[in-house]
């Protein structure tokens, strides 16, 4: 009775419940290490050097990420699909380990610059990992009610996390958060193992079940050669070409929002406990909000008016959030208000993001044949998002480099 209530909800049915559970599950814990290395990092990054250090962390990560999207790419070509996902979250835990000793053992500060481009592994291995598990499961009819929903998981863990650092940093500091951000990882890894066991079958699943797909088993067939051919496969068709510059052309918006709002941040907040205390009460009212949407609107809303509104949504978001502190900052100055609406802005266009953008994103691969679409899509996080981070990060450094440019100007 229970279940067909919570069914009845979230629009999940009677043989989907048990999926969901367990990527909600393992999201929650992936989650949970994402939100308190992002908040931690970002304030001892901030809290260590100066913020025009930023665009130095974008390029690092987007280089990072295109080299083990490659890397990743190999490896899926010679192994299964539910090996790949824990050599994946095994690597990060390990690596992230590595770090943290290093860190605790030199305290140099060049470490934290480190972890703090590590963030973007972070996100980079949790997305490929967790939504090749569901494009794997769930067909399109299904990603659209639940795409939404099953990636809430991290965002409720972000809430959790997020409310907790404040209470946290009453008997630590900020370093600590990383340790506990490393038994995090440990438990994730436990889950995907678990979650690997229970779903072998549907994730190591290579025949292709539809009859019209059967009939260009030839043409998929060279599809999966060119797919090794770095960007050509984003040229070969009018779909792939709008993923990539999809994936693409976002990565200026939201890193020159996030330059914005954490240099503005530091300015506001100098002490480096009160800024960690800050960025986690704010991103903890983000999560709230992104959970809100995903869960109860993004599955409806796609549903009844199609993807176009969670397409349109991140670049509408972003030319009103900051388009109108750019008129409030000239009109009024640089000051308390202009920080105001600079973070208002950083909150919706992360609403909106994650609770509207990503889910509509991902539902774009399902099209794509079941023989390349994991390939793809690693491809598309470690290629035109890599790239948008650098470029970004070129971008800002040559702007940051010129006298006459200020915040407002960026």
């Amino acid at each position: 009775m229970k279940a067909k209530l919570v069914g009845k909800i979230f629009s999940i049915q009677e043989q989907e419940i048990k999926p969901v559970l367990l990527l909600l599950v393992y999201s929650f814990f992936m989650g949970a290490a994402i939100a308190l290395f992002y908040t931690s990092t970002t304030s001892l990054i901030l809290n260590r050097f100066d913020s025009t250090v930023l665009p130095f962390a974008y390029i690092s990560g987007g280089i990072i990420v295109y080299f083990l999207s490659e890397l990743n790419r190999i490896i899926q070509s010679k192994y299964k699909l539910s090996n790949v996902l824990l050599v994946n979250i095994g690597f990060l835990l390990v690596s992230t380990t590595i770090f943290i000793f290093i860190n605790l053992v030199t305290g140099n500060k060049w470490m934290i610059f480190l972890l703090f481009v590590w963030v973007r592994v972070f996100t980079f291995i949790h997305g490929v990992s967790f939504w090749a598990i569901a494009v794997k499961i769930f067909d399109i009819r299904q990603g659209k009610r639940l795409f939404g929903l099953i990636s809430s998981g991290e965002v409720l863990a972000a809430i959790f996390s997020q409310f907790s650092i404040p209470l946290l940093l009453n008997v630590i500091k900020t370093e600590d958060l990383l340790y506990i951000g490393i038994v995090e990882i440990a438990v994730s890894l436990f889950f995907i193992a678990y979650l690997r066991n229970n779903l072998k079958n549907k994730l190591d699943e290579t025949t292709i079940e539809d009859s019209s797909v059967k009939s260009d088993e030839s043409e998929d067939k060279s599809n999966q050669k060119k797919s090794k051919n770095k960007f050509s496969i984003f040229f070969e068709n009018k779909y792939n070409t709008y993923i990539f510059f999809l994936a693409l052309l976002p990565m200026f918006g939201m890193y020159y929002a996030d330059f914005i709002f954490f240099t503005q941040s530091k300015v506001v907040f100098s002490d480096k406990e009160v800024l960690t205390q800050f960025l986690a009460i704010f991103l903890g009212f983000s999560a709230i909000l992104e959970l809100t949407v995903k869960s109860l609107l993004t599955g409806r809303l796609v549903s009844k008016y199609g993807l176009k509104i969670g397409l349109l949504a991140l670049p509408s978001m972003l030319l009103l959030g900051f388009g109108l502190p750019s008129v409030i900052g000239t009109i009024a100055g640089q000051g308390i208000l202009f920080f105001s609406f600079i973070s208002a802005g950083r909150l919706f266009m992360r609403i909106i993001r994650v609770g509207v953008n990503d889910p509509v994103f991902q539902i774009l691969f399902q099209p794509i044949n079941k023989n390349i679409r994991t390939k793809f899509q690693n491809q598309v996080e470690g290629q035109p998002k890599a790239l948008g981070n650098i470029l970004a990060g070129i971008v800002l450094i040559i702007l940051t480099s010129l006298s006459f440019v200020n915040i407002l100007h960026i």
